[in-house]
């Protein structure tokens, strides 16, 4: 196996603690049947805050992008001169 492979095999390999977590999640299900309201609930909130840091990584990368082509283009004196599109004044 070669250093590349073997070094991207672990870093995505099952961790220990990771089943735990869905297991517990699992089991909430069958010890708490009567706040399946509130588990729904926060499993919703959990896919907004997973798919927001999924989405503002993308948006931040494709900023970081166009600070590079307009820079090197020379259309911008500094790199760090589109601060208004990521929400900063």
């Amino acid at each position: 196996m070669t250093d590349a492979r073997s070094v991207v095999l672990q870093r995505h390999r099952l961790r220990l603690l990771e089943p735990a977590w869905w297991l517990t999640a699992l089991a909430f299900f069958f010890v708490f049947p009567d706040y399946l309201a509130v588990a729904t609930s926060v499993l919703v909130m959990a896919l907004f805050a997973l798919s927001l840091d999924l989405l503002l990584g993308f948006a931040g990368s494709t900023v970081a992008s166009a600070r590079g082509v307009l820079w090197h283009r020379r259309l911008l004196s500094r790199p760090d001169q589109l601060g208004w599109l990521e929400g900063k004044p």
